[in-house]
């Protein structure tokens, strides 16, 4: 989860999150020292969890969070519930709003052959006997602009579904990446608290959900 806010402190961002947090974000950790004219992107803090699933980093103008899980009973509801509400609290305790928010979700699984699984599933019988033969990786991409119903508000959606390697194993995957993102032009509407901020999570992750069903019915 990104979010985008014009406002930022870093003792502020400490102290809300590790008071609550500091069970989860239990590693070392990370504060990066930037001159005041550093790019505001760039995170001051970063803090993680020992065992790899958990970060959350927070410069000037973003804070992301981050979940990692290779565990199949994990759901990705509950994960983006326990990723957002961070942010959420932060930034109801600076009382701000975030100018842009993003939910991302990506799915692997391992799939034999996943170039042509994905040639198969994606191509004309045409292309796949003239121009996708004996293919070592396969991509596809779409991007669209959509009136999200349940949030009331416009959203680009970006779908990418790309076949991998796992790292360490070199087994095949085939990984699928849904993003939402509020869409730019609507200033009114882009600016979230924290309420809102989880209220758009929650929308944007039934939509991945319904998205990723479809590239994965058995975790529907």
């Amino acid at each position: 989860m990104a979010a985008r806010s014009t406002a930022f402190s870093q003792p502020r961002l400490l102290g809300t999150i590790l008071s609550k947090y500091a069970d989860r974000y239990n590693a070392d950790t990370i504060t990066l020292p930037f001159p005041p004219d550093a790019p505001g992107d760039v995170p001051r803090i970063i803090l993680q969890s020992q065992d790899a699933r958990w970060k959350l980093q927070g410069g000037p103008h973003r804070i992301d969070s981050f979940w990692l899980s290779q565990h199949e009973t994990d759901t990705n509801t509950a994960a983006v519930d326990e990723c957002v509400t961070p942010q959420a609290e932060y930034i109801s305790a600076i009382e701000t709003s975030i100018s842009r928010a993003a939910l991302v979700l990506t799915h692997a699984a391992w799939v034999d052959n996943a170039p042509h699984i994905l040639v198969e599933l994606f191509s004309a019988p045409e292309a796949r006997n003239r121009l996708f033969q004996d293919l070592s990786a396969f991509e596809i991409h779409s991007v669209k602009r959509q009136y999200m119903d349940s949030a009331n508000m416009f959203v680009n959606s970006l779908v990418h579904c790309r076949t991998a390697f796992f790292v360490g194993t070199n087994a095949p995957l085939v990984t699928v990446q849904h993003e939402i993102v509020i869409a730019d032009e609507q200033d009114e509407i882009s600016q979230l608290n924290g309420e809102k901020l989880l209220e758009f999570s929650h929308h944007a992750a039934r939509e991945i959900a319904s998205t990723l069903s479809l590239y994965f019915p058995e975790r529907a």
